[in-house]
């Protein structure tokens, strides 16, 4: 059995590989909002000027401020619909796997969008859309278009952001908008809007011209480093739709080692698959 200490060492991993192509400047001062045991904000720290960790009970996580302050990373307890910043604070945020624990997102976007400055970065993680239900997450159907949807919603620029679904994360990086929303119904109608008003990234083009709805569920959107699919592996691949039919169907006594077989060759043939698929890596047009 994969422990659960694994499990969250190569999520955790993952989140800097997608993290190592934020553009973050040496000069930087970031705020990582549900920091846990620091190892992101540490990481985050070897690239800018300064970070700010917020969390809950740190105790749980035996993070003590004397160890981090020297490595330029100054932890504060606090809960993210409630950030005991001022505006204009942080020149870039993480959000890394803290949206599906958050009951009002909009809330946790809006104090986010506060305490940056003016045309700020936010890199947001968030887990895929599963059919299970897991504890602590409640807001929960992440695909890169729904997560797109609500970030445009809440005052980012998606038009410039960049998309990536890559192991257990969907993941943006935008930055903050200072135009208006046009206006919206919040209904049928509003995804059309945004299209017409320049927020989505590329054109939405429907072959039946009435109908706004467009398939989310896409590997990559604005995404110019396409080279992070190349080098997936049978840890992040599989724990796509294929890896996990494998792991059900594979008796349990061949599990530890015909599993592992199964997957790395079901990553590979995903991720060429992937490549050649332009619907679902870097489609040039959003539709259904």
């Amino acid at each position: 059995m994969v422990s659960l200490n694994k499990t969250n060492n190569e999520r955790i991993e993952t989140v800097k590989t997608l993290l190592g192509y934020a553009p973050i400047q040496a000069t930087d001062v970031l705020l990582d909002i549900g920091m846990g045991s620091g190892e992101i904000s540490a990481a985050l720290a070897n690239r800018s000027s300064y970070v700010v960790g917020t969390g809950l009970n740190f105790a749980s996580y035996a993070v003590r401020a004397a160890d981090l302050q020297p490595r330029r990373i100054l932890p504060i307890e606090s809960i993210c619909e409630q950030l005991p910043f001022a505006k204009g604070t942080f020149d870039g945020v993480v959000l890394s796997h803290i949206l599906e624990h958050t009951p009002n997102v909009g809330v946790a976007l809006s104090e986010v969008r506060r305490v940056l400055r003016v045309n700020g970065l936010l890199c947001v993680l968030v887990p895929p859309g599963e059919p299970v239900v897991a504890g602590g997450h409640i807001s929960v159907g992440w695909n890169i278009g729904q997560l797109m949807y609500v970030l445009a919603l809440n005052g980012f620029d998606t038009r410039r952001g960049n998309f990536v679904k890559y192991g257990y994360n969907v993941c943006a990086f935008v930055r903050k908008e200072e135009r208006p929303l046009p206006a919206l119904r919040h209904d049928f109608g509003d995804v059309r809007a945004l299209a017409n008003d320049g927020w989505w990234p590329v054109p939405l083009e429907n072959a039946d011209s009435g109908r706004e709805a467009f398939n989310g569920d896409l590997s990559a959107l604005n995404w110019p480093w396409t080279e992070i699919f190349k080098g997936s592996d049978s840890k992040s691949s599989g724990r796509g739709p294929v890896g996990r039919l494998l792991r059900f169907i594979v008796p349990r006594p061949l599990k530890p080692k015909l599993a592992v077989v199964f997957q790395r060759l079901a990553g590979a043939l995903l991720v060429d698959l992937n490549l050649k698929e332009s619907d679902t890596i870097n489609p040039k047009r959003l539709g259904s």
